[in-house]
């Protein structure tokens, strides 16, 4: 029992931090301190160094990261409308009864109320194709015309989509037409109106006067972002 003693003692042995305020205490908290700014140092560099890296990476490769962050954004409209039409017809899309099994006036107020969620989800559905832009108009000009099985609240509302889109801006169109042709809109034309004839999903289309013959034209001029979204929106309509 008593030559165990020594070895319990060791086994249990604690390491004791010096006394306050003594010369070992001091290079001990100094020590310490060190260790923590050290330590604070090299998470900074290391979340410095991946910042700096993902900066570099998305302006060396500044399309491909703009088409990306563009896709996300231009999906997550898709997707938010779809919840929440999907939403509007689960709490509020009526159940049509049978004829015969309520009153009329009955009859006719539930098809009222489904007419309003129609209109309502069309609204809805037509206002994120608007802000998408592109391909998404097509599918709404495409919707429009599908009387044989969409409900007509639905195909009248996207009949706005085939002439009564969002318009590029006149300096957006000068610069189609300058990359395209090589000259500014001033040099090609005497007149050309801001304000577009009709605007499509695809392009624009603007009245104007040619400043060589002085002959009235209209120009059609496309979209500047319709080159670069057209194959990102067909994939991700497509899915």
């Amino acid at each position: 029992m008593l030559g165990s003693r020594p070895f319990v003692a060791r086994a249990l042995q604690v390491r004791q931090l010096p006394w306050p305020g003594s010369r070992s205490h001091q290079f001990y908290s100094t020590t310490a301190s060190r260790g923590l700014r050290s330590r604070r140092w090299q998470r900074t560099a290391f979340g410095a160094a991946l910042t700096v890296g993902a900066c570099g990476y998305t302006v060396y490769n500044y399309d491909t990261a703009y088409l990306v962050a563009a896709s996300v954004y231009r999906s997550s409209v898709a997707a938010n409308v779809t919840c929440q039409v999907a939403w509007d017809y689960y709490r509020n899309f009526p159940e049509l009864p049978a004829e015969g099994s309520v009153s009329e006036d009955e009859r006719r107020a539930i098809q009222d109320q489904r007419s309003k969620v129609h209109v309502r989800a069309a609204e809805k559905v037509k206002r994120a194709l608007m802000k998408n832009g592109g391909v998404y108009i097509k599918l709404g000009q495409h919707i429009s015309a599908m009387q044989y099985v969409l409900p007509m609240e639905w195909c009248q509302t996207m009949q706005a989509l085939q002439d009564r889109n969002t318009a590029s801006s006149l300096d957006e169109i000068g610069q189609v037409i300058a990359l395209d042709t090589g000259k500014t809109v001033d040099e090609l034309f005497s007149v050309f109106d801001a304000e577009p004839i009709g605007v499509a999903s695809l392009a624009q289309v603007h009245r104007a006067v040619l400043r060589e013959t002085g002959e009235e034209v209209a120009v059609k001029v496309q979209h500047p972002m319709v080159r670069t979204y057209s194959d990102i929106d067909i994939a991700t309509v497509s899915v």
